[in-house]
This record gives C-alpha cells, sequence and structure tokens, in this order.
C-alpha cells in the first residue's frame, strides 16, 4: 500500500493530491465505475478537484487529503481500508520542515497543521455615548 503514497503530488492550492488514475488499482475494484459512482457524495473543491495535467493540459480528476479517506469508506473494499490506514499513518508521522520528496519524485506537504483553536481576538474598549432616539422617552418636545 505505502508504494502508492509515493505517487501523491504537491499542489500549491489543493496541498496532497492523488491521481483518480490509480484510484482503481489502490482501492482493490474492478472498474471506475465502482469508484466514480461515489463522487457525488463527495464535495468538489474540498474532497476531489478537475487540474489540468502537467504533460499534455487534459483535465484529469485528483482526490485531496480529506477526499481519499471518504471515498476509501464508500468503495469499502479491504485494499481502501488498508490504503486508508496507510495514508493517514503517513500524513501523521510527517515532520516538518514544508516539503518532503517522496520516491518517485512527487512532493508530499509536511507543514504543521493549523490549531483547531486559535487565540482570542482582543476588540479595544470604548466609552460610547447613547444617542437618543426619536422615540426615546428621554426626549422632549420643544415647546415655544
Amino acid at each position: 500500500m505505502t508504494d502508492y503514497l509515493s505517487h501523491l503530488i504537491y499542489h500549491p492550492t489543493y496541498g496532497a493530491l492523488f491521481p483518480n488514475r490509480l484510484a482503481v488499482a489502490v482501492l482493490g475494484v474492478s472498474n471506475r465505475h465502482h469508484i466514480d459512482k461515489h463522487r457525488p457524495y463527495l464535495m468538489e473543491g474540498s474532497d476531489w478537484v478537475t487540474l489540468p495535467s502537467e504533460r499534455d493540459r487534459t483535465p484529469r480528476v485528483y482526490y485531496t487529503l480529506s477526499g481519499i479517506p471518504k471515498l476509501c469508506d464508500l468503495v469499502g473494499t479491504v485494499q481502501a481500508q488498508g490504503f486508508k490506514h496507510a495514508l493517514l499513518s503517513a500524513i501523521q508521522t510527517q515532520s516538518p520542515p514544508s516539503s518532503t520528496t517522496m520516491p518517485g519524485g512527487s512532493l508530499v506537504p509536511t507543514t504543521p497543521p493549523i490549531p483547531a483553536t486559535s487565540p482570542p481576538v482582543s476588540t479595544p474598549q470604548t466609552n460610547l455615548i447613547p444617542i437618543p432616539q426619536p422615540h426615546s422617552p428621554t426626549l422632549q418636545p420643544l415647546n415655544s
């Protein structure tokens, strides 16, 4: 399973991507239909993207690091679960700098994740003077 991890590519916008063309083999299904039928359950732009190939600029489908585990669960084969486990293990063992070259020359990002919680944003406190509204009982009509 880990030999397929070498096919992860790095995209500056979407991070690590796995090519759809290898999904049939790695997920242990007999044909592309068993993968494509699950695509409506994945979100385009976050779970999978279509990008032009570097070689001939033909549009190709790639799965993101959030989409691959979901696709593995939807396919449900033993091979798919094995690939998901190998992928998640590889992600957890990555260490900074910013990327690592995998066998085969593919880049996999290794930047640490953004913490789930961020420091609270403080807002400056000001002394506001309330502006009376026309319907306010504090306003009195002018008598002339």
